[in-house]
């Protein structure tokens, strides 16, 4: 929606998206920084090789993930209602360990199992809504649209 000078007016019930060029940046940033970071915990912090790179793969696919999803405003509520149900899930999870478990001992099993499932379901979400918004950019869904030329004279 453009105003009386060409300027484009946004719905204040809208929330800001990211733009294509900032999901690139988080995605590339999250994909290199963490080479660097992996590279730096295994050396100075004895954390193991393949322990460091799960991590790692974990970490770079939700930034990329969420980023991506983040372009439209629909999406980003989906993916995010997922992120914040996988969230409540687990501390309900906590809690129920909590109650059931006496002194500290590793978590059982099906603990893991649960959490791995739930991560697993409501993060997938995040990745096909970030694929679809990927495949739509990459189709030139996302170009920007100049603003209608003005007929005021140029110095």
């Amino acid at each position: 929606m453009l105003n009386d000078t060409g300027i484009a007016l946004v719905d204040s019930t809208d929330k800001r998206t990211l733009t294509p060029l900032e999901a690139m940046r988080y995605s590339l940033a999250a994909l290199f920084g963490g080479l660097a970071v992996v590279a730096a915990v295994h050396r100075w912090a004895g954390v193991p090789l393949a322990t460091a790179f799960l991590v790692y793969l974990a970490c770079a696919y939700l930034v990329v993930a969420l980023s991506w999803a983040a372009l439209e405003p629909r999406t980003y509520r989906i993916a995010m209602g997922f992120h914040h149900a996988f969230i409540y899930a687990f501390l309900a999870l906590v809690v129920v360990l909590v109650l059931m478990q006496e002194g500290f001992r590793p978590l059982p099993d099906w603990a893991l199992t649960v959490v791995l499932c739930a991560s697993g379901a409501c993060y997938s979400v995040a990745g096909v809504c970030g694929f679809r918004n990927f495949i739509k950019w990459g189709r030139g869904g996302y170009r920007r649209v100049a603003p209608p030329p003005t007929d005021a004279p140029t110095c």
